[in-house]
């Protein structure tokens, strides 16, 4: 379960130490401390409930597809409103506000790592339109996708991982 965590920490860490400026130094470690602080919280802590995990994993692995409660529910064997319910009573968001969040750390990863238009990006990770795209990923960013895509200089130049 931590596999995945220390993955994206040096991830974060790579961007940390390619920023060009402080102002996206500071970003970037927001977005690094907000995205280690949900993982350790969704997942470390609430693995312990089997069905919390299985739906979490759930949308993680579908969060590119129109997804509903029913679908869900159906997928993990239990009523539309227990999947609410225990989604929220153990990880204190909904399960929207999980998808949304994996769907713009994946938008933020295609961001960083691909020249993919904005509206692929947008439909390539669950989207219907660029717009409803661009209001959700400034509400969870701050930034613009082309704004937060400006803020990356590239990879990391292998100099600086061979440390």
């Amino acid at each position: 379960i931590l596999e995945p965590l220390i993955e994206r920490n040096h991830q974060w860490m790579r961007k940390l130490i390619v920023a060009p400026d402080f102002e996206t130094l500071s970003h970037v470690l927001m977005q690094a401390l907000e995205d280690f602080m949900h993982g350790i919280y969704a997942r470390g802590f609430n693995c312990y409930h089997p069905h919390v995990g299985k739906i979490l994993d759930y949308v993680a692995l579908h969060y590119n597809e129109q997804l509903t409660l029913d679908q869900i529910a159906s997928k993990i064997g239990i009523s539309v409103s227990r999947v609410a319910h225990l989604v929220k009573q153990h990880t204190g968001k909904t399960v929207w506000q999980h998808l949304m969040r994996v769907r713009i750390a994946k938008a933020r990863q295609l961001l960083e790592s691909t020249d993919d238009q904005c509206s692929q990006i947008a439909l390539a990770t669950g989207f219907c339109d660029q717009s409803y795209f661009t209001k959700h990923f400034r509400r969870l960013t701050g930034a613009t996708p082309a704004r937060y895509r400006n803020s990356f200089s590239g990879p990391v130049p292998a100099s600086k991982t061979a440390s």
